[in-house]
Order: structure tokens, then sequence, then C-alpha cells
């Protein structure tokens, strides 16, 4: 599992998908969750870049390749 720090929330990464939590009200604010998917955290410098890739019986299938996703963080002044 993987933490990225925002400036009022906490992501979590984790093998199936992401959940986000307020760090004021400790509230859910946004979740992912695909048993079906692996996610990998690849980078969360300036740009949080997730990697997935399918999966067939619970194994990595490089047959479908992988999707890249990079998620937009607002920043707050």
């Amino acid at each position: 599992m993987f933490v990225v720090c925002l400036a009022d929330s906490v992501l979590a990464f984790h093998r199936h998908g992401v959940q986000g939590r307020s760090l004021r009200s400790a509230d859910v604010t946004q979740e992912i969750v695909d048993h079906s998917r692996a996610y990998r955290l690849l980078g969360a410098d300036k740009v949080v870049v997730l990697e997935s890739h399918t999966l067939q019986s619970k194994t990595l299938s490089s047959d479908d390749g992988n999707d890249l996703y990079i998620l937009a963080i607002r920043a707050s002044y």
C-alpha cells in the first residue's frame, strides 16, 4: 500500500484501487475498487500516475496490455 498526502486529504493506493479520505473529518471522499484489475502507483512527485492491469485467474495478464491514469491534483492556496 502506498499513501499520498495532499493539502486536505490522503490517498491510499492498494492492489485493487484507491481510497481518498479527508484529513478534517476522516470521511471517504473518493474510492475506486475493482477486483478484476491490479493497480500500481508509478509516481507521485508532482503528478500522480497510476497503472492498471487486467487480472485473469488472479495473475497479471500482459496480453491485454495496461492502462495509465494521470490523477489531477487541485492545489489549494
